[in-house]
């Protein structure tokens, strides 16, 4: 899109993800669309959030059966889109202090706080409401549902490091095949 190569790519989920592009003929637009696409991928997960029940009579003949059906992958995107808006929003926020972070580039480059601290703010706030909501449904989940099995957490394990792996996978394609 700009013209540059992308030279390293790191999303891995334990670390800040960065992108390092060279030659960086718009480094503007590159920092800001890193912001904007995670942003964009948190919010691209709304439509699974709330997926009603099945409406099902052999519900009450085997409860075990509807807790299965009913496991909150909603709920869980809907989790994962708030941390996401949460994290970005602080980044953007509080990132400014670090030289290397994304928001330090956009204040090396002169961009306005009055830009960047609105933008960060709102982020945290939808992040932080959309979280104590999903906060709230897990509870609610919980209660309406026995406790979670090994079986539960050996999905959301197994989630996880799949979600780990194609993270993986996915930046080395970028990084051997695509130019921003």
């Amino acid at each position: 899109m700009t013209g540059g190569t992308v030279t390293l790519l790191d999303i891995r989920p334990w670390y800040l993800s960065s992108t390092l592009v060279a030659p960086n003929p718009s480094p503007r637009f590159v920092v800001w669309a890193g912001f904007l696409a995670g942003w964009l991928a948190a919010a691209a997960t709304l439509p699974f959030w709330s997926r009603p029940a099945a409406e099902d009579q052999s519900v009450a003949e085997n409860p075990q059966a509807a807790a299965r059906r009913n496991l909150p992958v909603g709920l869980l995107l809907k989790g994962w889109a708030a941390f996401c808006w949460l994290s970005m929003g602080s980044y953007l926020l509080i990132g400014g202090s670090e030289r290397l972070s994304d928001t330090g580039q956009l204040v090396a480059m002169q961009t306005s706080w009055l830009l960047i601290v609105p933008i960060g703010l709102a982020v945290c706030c939808i992040g932080y409401r959309v979280g104590a909501q999903a906060i709230g449904e897990f509870g609610v989940w919980l209660t309406d549902h026995r406790r979670p099995t090994w079986r539960h957490v050996a999905i959301v394990w197994f989630c996880l490091a799949s979600w780990w792996f194609v993270q993986h996978l996915v930046a080395q394609y970028l990084v051997a095949s695509w130019m921003i």
